[in-house]
This record gives C-alpha cells, structure tokens and sequence, in this order.
C-alpha cells in the first residue's frame, strides 16, 4: 500500500474510533441526566462513526465483492441516519418540536433506505454508489442520486442549526454559555458547510478531471476530518459545562414553590437577581387566575402552562403544592425539567409539605435537586 493509502487508513481508523468514544461519551451523560436530545446526539456520533468504519474494509486487502457491496451500502444508510439525527438533535433543542423536521428527517433517511432496496433487488450497485480504482485498491463514491438525497439533509441540518444558535446566543446568560454556543457554531459550520463543500470538490475533480488521487485525498482524508471536527465542536459545547439547560433557545429565570395559600415556599434563581423575576409576577399570576388554580389543585388538570404578561408560567402541581417554572417560552425541555424537579422535591420532603406550620428554611438546601433536575450537574 502507498504511503497516500496508509494516510487514508489511519485517518479513518482514528475518525471512527474518536467518533465513537465520544458517542460513549453522550450516553454516560445522558444517564447522569436522563434528557433524551442525548440519545439523538450520542446516536448521531455513534452512526458516523460506523459509517466510517464501514469503509476500511478494501484498505485492508482483497474482501469479496459481496462484502464490500452490503458495507457501503450500509455505510450511506448509517451517514444518512446521522445526519437526520443531528437535525432531530436541533429540533429538540429548539424546544418547538416541529413537525416537518420530524418530517424530512424520516424521509431523507426512507429516501436512502428505498434506493439501496432498489439496488439489491435489481443487482445494479451505481444506484448508490460507484467503484473508484485507486493506487492498488478499490474506494466507493455516492452516486449522483445518493448526493441529492443527502446534500438537502446537510443544508436543513445547517439552516436549522444556524437559526436555532443565533436565537440562543440572544438570550445568552452569561460568558459562559456565549462560549459554548459559540463552539457549536463552529462545529456546525464544519460540519454541515465545509465538509459538504469539501465533498462536492472531491466529486468534481474525479468526475471532471478524472483525478482518483485527489478524489482520495479530499473526500477520505480532509472532509472526514472536518466531519468529525464538528461533531466534536458540537458535542463539547453541548455538555462540556453544566450548563446543559440554558443551551436552550428559551430564557429560564425562576424556579418558585408555592403552596396552596400562595405563600412561597422556596425559590431558585437561573440568572442574576436583577434579572430574575419578581416573587411577585408568580402570585399576582395565581391571583388573576384564582378559579383555576383552586381547581388545579388535589384533582387532575391539563393546564400546564400559562402566558402571563411577557413570560410564561410552567406548572406542575402535586398534592397542596405549586411548582412554577418562569420562563420566556415554554417547551417540552421545560415541562419534563419542571416535573422532574417536581417529584423529586416531593419525595425528599415528604413531613415538611404535610405539615401546615412549613416553614421558607425547611426547604433552603434544595438546590441540588434542581441542578440535577435542570441538568446542571
């Protein structure tokens, strides 16, 4: 093998292995948190990374057609994957959950799935891919109908990556979470720009100038390079602070616990005193909506959340007991973050909230209960 092979080879092998020990990675922190845009992003990592595995095989010698054939065929399934779980990732993490990511996520990954089908059923493999005969060995490019289905996937996934991290940079807290913001920027930049760009150059100097060297070079060696760049960029940003929570588009400022009376019971600040909301926007919330409230509680209600003024008041109510969440927008992150800390408050003071003479001080040390619910530790 030439010394440009054994560049290849390496460069895979280290792509694939880094990939995949991130994507490790992911899912220890998803079982610290249990926030399930971590199974999105730790599957992403995970898929590319096997992709990418995938298509060692005819670097290590002589494997059989058949082999080599059902690899890439999977190979493109999997980067397809990745891609619609990244853009599932965003969806998520923009807290709208909107319905025609899900949408084109599902089909572009369908749109893969059915032309490989095609391509086993006719035995015609161009369908998918085409073989490139480099320096010895044998290396496989997308065709021209696999391109198409993927390269809108990469152009979504850095439209919606883009908007969504503009809208929180805006709401941005503090330093920190400006640089972490700013890190998955930059990785989806890398990923979804330079890497696509890189890849459409590789393609035109094979295809117009007939260049396998350079076809190699670019697609096997720098653009998976920048590939997993940004993957890393994004992952680090995501969950390298413990900050996970306000990496949410949305602005998360006070957490209140009130009871049946409306007297506050505790309170926790996300963002500096100035900034946070008044005790009183909450109470003079339940006032205005006394009969609902009285309703709400000790009985089964929908009611979940509530625009009051400029914010809006998530709920959850256990017993005698008001959990409210004030925040710019409310969302599925918010809601699920707001239960957990809900339930678990309510199972750490079981004696304290049964009885009536409670006291602000016999819930002080609650703070760790709401870092772990809101994913900050």
């Amino acid at each position: 093998m030439s010394f440009l092979g054994d560049v290849i080879l390496i460069s895979n092998l280290v792509c694939s292995s880094v990939l995949f020990f991130t994507g490790v990675i992911v899912f220890y922190k998803y079982t610290k948190t249990n926030f399930t845009i971590m199974i999105y992003l730790g599957l992403a990592t995970i898929f590319a990374s096997l992709a990418n595995l995938l298509q060692i095989d005819t670097l290590l010698g002589n494997p059989s057609p058949e082999f080599s054939n059902i690899s890439v065929q999977i190979s493109v399934f999997l980067f397809a994957g990745s891609f619609a779980l990244l853009i599932l990732f965003f969806d998520y993490f923009s807290g709208e959950r909107q319905v025609f990511w899900l949408v084109f996520a599902v089909a572009g990954t369908a749109a893969c799935f059915y032309l490989i089908l095609a391509s086993f059923i006719t035995g015609a493999s161009s369908i998918v891919y085409f073989i490139v005969d480099f320096d010895g060995f044998v290396l496989y490019s997308w065709s021209d109908t696999v391109t198409l289905v993927i390269l809108p996937m990469m152009v979504a996934f850095a439209y919606s990556s883009y908007k969504i991290l503009r809208r929180s940079e805006e709401n941005a807290i503090n330093d920190s979470q400006l640089r972490q913001i700013r890190l998955m920027k930059i990785g989806f930049f890398l990923l979804a720009v330079v890497s696509a760009v890189f890849g459409m150059i590789g393609s035109s100097l094979l295809l117009t100038f007939n260049n396998p060297t350079a076809f190699a070079l670019i697609i096997f060696v720098v653009q998976r390079i920048f590939l997993v760049a940004g993957l890393l960029y994004i992952v680090y940003g995501y969950i390298s602070v413990q900050q996970v929570a306000f990496l949410q588009p949305q602005r998360i400022e006070t957490l209140l616990v009130i009871d049946q009376s409306g007297i506050p019971l505790y309170r926790y600040d996300f963002v500096d005193s100035e900034k946070a909301s008044n005790t009183g926007l909450a109470s003079g919330a339940i006032t205005a909506i006394g009969a609902l409230m009285q309703e709400a509680f000790g009985v089964t209600t929908n009611v979940r959340s509530i625009r009051f003024m400029d914010k809006e008041l998530d709920l959850q109510f256990i017993e005698n007991t008001a959990f409210i969440l004030i925040t710019s927008t409310s969302t599925k992150f918010t809601s699920d973050s707001l239960k957990r800390f809900a339930l678990s408050f309510n199972d750490a003071y079981p004696k304290e909230l049964d009885n009536p003479g409670m006291h602000i001080d016999d819930f002080a040390k609650s703070e760790p209960l709401v870092l772990t619910a809101f994913g900050l530790e």
